[in-house]
C-alpha cells in the first residue's frame, strides 16, 4: 500500500486519506475519526497515533494543494 495514501490508524485499521470523515477531538489527545463508509462507533486513536494522523493529513493535503489541516 502506498504510504502517502494509508496510514494505520489502530491497531485493526488502515485507512485511506479518502475515506475519512470528521475527525473530532477525545481525552487525553486522542482522536475519534470517523469514516466512509461509517464504522459503528467511529474510530478512537492511541495519542502517539494521533500525532501521526495529523502530520499524514497535513502531508497528504498539501501535496494536493489543500491548507494546513489542524486538528
Amino acid at each position: 500500500m502506498n504510504p502517502s495514501r494509508f496510514l494505520r490508524i489502530s491497531r485493526q485499521f488502515i485507512v485511506s486519506v479518502k475515506s475519512i470523515a470528521p475527525i473530532h477531538q477525545s481525552f487525553n489527545d486522542k482522536l475519534k475519526v470517523d469514516l466512509n463508509p461509517a464504522t459503528e462507533d467511529g474510530i478512537l486513536t492511541s495519542r502517539e497515533k494521533s500525532a501521526g494522523l495529523n502530520n499524514w493529513l497535513n502531508n497528504s493535503f498539501r501535496r494536493k494543494n489543500f491548507i494546513n489541516v489542524t486538528i
